[in-house]
């Protein structure tokens, strides 16, 4: 990330950690991850460890998941109510994200996008994600310009049900440089570009003036797996 002047330290002496800090960044930019891990397991007696260690590390903010408990064979995928409560009382923002799967063609269309959705909404109320805020969708795949039409179906159909939501929440979109500059500014109000580099529009969505949240490097602490990500601005969809 040294193209936008970020600037890395080692948390500590022990470099068996994994764990860094900024030390130098510009104002605008924002350090965080996203894990498809809980952060926070209420049976354990250190149950704030990793929060405590993201937080160490710089991190101001965390994505986690929004799935369908039923579709999905991690549970521990779904972000819970003790653990954004966690997150926030430590003092780091959340991005919400939606995925089931998403990492294959077939996957997008109109009625998977009402679904999605609807059941993203159902959870944002149920851990009191603010009105304003928002819910990216990804697109966890190498789509091409032939797929497009199913995946403008897809958000097309998840804009429908926010606006008539009662709550009003933003979209986002989570996928490679050609879905972000393709679905933004259409049906989302967000992007999030993958760490995939050499996955269709990739260098020409990769600069910090149309990407809100771009994807990096892997990151392994406390037995969870993270990818280290940057947000642009102070307004990325977090809350």
């Amino acid at each position: 990330l040294s193209d936008v002047g970020i600037v890395w330290s080692s948390f500590d002496n022990n470099s068996n950690t994994q764990i860094w800090k900024i030390a130098e960044k510009p104002n605008e930019i924002h350090n965080g991850a996203d894990s498809a891990t809980c952060l926070y397991h209420a049976s354990m007696t250190d149950k704030d460890k990793t929060i405590r260690a993201c937080r160490l590390g710089g991190e101001e903010f965390v994505a986690r998941y929004y799935a369908d408990v039923d579709k999905i064979t991690n549970k521990g995928k779904i972000l819970t109510v003790d653990e954004s409560n966690s997150l926030h009382n430590h003092g780091i923002k959340i991005i919400s994200i939606y995925q089931d799967s998403a990492d294959y063609a077939a996957y997008f269309n109109a009625n998977e996008g009402q679904k999605d959705a609807m059941v993203a909404l159902s959870l944002a109320n149920e851990r009191n994600q603010p009105a304003g805020s928002a819910i990216y969708f990804a697109v966890d795949y190498d789509a091409s310009n032939q797929e497009m039409d199913n995946i403008k179906a897809y958000f097309s159909a998840i804009k429908s049900v926010f606006d008539s939501a009662n709550i009003n929440y933003k979209i986002g979109v989570y996928g490679n440089g050609l879905v972000c500059s393709t679905i933004k500014g259409l049906y989302a109000e967000y992007s999030w570009l993958s760490r995939s580099t050499g996955h269709y529009g990739y260098p020409q969505y990769d600069t910090p003036e149309r990407y809100n949240l771009k994807q990096a490097e892997e990151i392994f602490y406390n037995n969870i797996h993270f990818d280290d990500n940057i947000a642009v601005g102070d307004d990325y969809g977090q809350w």
